[in-house]
């Protein structure tokens, strides 16, 4: 008689709604504060696990800015409470987020980008519609937006940036294993931000990836807390993915 299989390993999310400790809340909002130079930066409520992955990704690449001699300062929203990142699908509204604005040292009132969480954009399909003359009811304003994770945004971006006013984007898994739709979603989000192209262009973030087969030549980072997933590096990078492991807990 043959032998049952073993069951595969399913894969760990880390939860969405559950909130991590406070020791952790505290540890992130401490390397956000490092990372723009923020004085005793607190968040208003706990966050899940899955959401300081997120800052902590996020924390990261603005100290990846600094490392090459940028300028990182926090900005406030104008309305709401003060170190309130969203936590959901959201957009780049400057009365109710915070957001990040990365400058020179040379010039602190230069501002080249900006860093937001959770903002939602509309993306290549959306423009090819439009051009193309699909009647307005056929192409739904909420359908043809998709969140990403973080995301760096020219300084003149609406709230709603459209694909062209994305200069780099990241999207982000705290799991246990990185299954393969997560990286089918990437491929979606890559399709979105721009189109393919058979040489690499020149990045405006290349402190972060100096080449991108892509037309915007906007870099898409898929960082996972799984270790086990360089497999793909060599594959989708092709294409302008970018995987990154990023150990979390720190």
């Amino acid at each position: 008689m043959a032998k049952n299989p073993t069951p595969k390993k399913k894969p760990v999310a880390s939860s969405k709604v559950k909130k991590a400790p406070a020791t952790l809340n505290d540890e992130i909002a401490t390397l956000l504060g490092l990372a723009s130079d923020a004085p005793l930066l607190k968040f208003p409520q706990r966050k899940s696990a899955a959401k300081l992955y997120e800052l902590a990704v996020l924390a990261e690449i603005l100290l990846t800015y600094r490392a090459v001699g940028g300028l990182v300062q926090l900005q406030q929203p104008t309305k709401g409470a003060a170190n309130t990142f969203a936590g959901s699908p959201a957009s780049a509204d400057k009365t109710k987020y915070a957001w990040f604005a990365l400058g020179s040292l040379q010039d602190p009132t230069e501002i080249w980008a900006e860093a937001w969480v959770s903002v939602q954009f509309s993306g290549l399909s959306a423009m090819i519609a439009h051009e193309q003359g699909v009647h307005v009811s056929a192409v739904s304003a909420k359908n043809s937006l998709h969140e990403i994770d973080l995301v760096l945004l020219s300084p003149n971006g609406t709230r709603y940036p459209s694909f062209d006013q994305i200069y780099a984007g990241v999207t982000v898994k705290h799991v246990s294993i990185l299954q393969k739709e997560s990286v089918r979603e990437a491929l979606g989000f890559r399709r979105e931000l721009g189109y393919l192209m058979r040489g690499s262009e020149y990045s405006v973030c290349e402190w972060l990836q100096p080449n991108v087969p892509s037309n915007p030549p906007s870099p898409l980072f898929l960082v996972s807390s799984a270790p086990k997933f360089a497999s793909y590096l060599g594959h989708v990078d092709q294409l302008g993915i970018y995987p990154r492991y990023m150990k979390f807990p720190l």
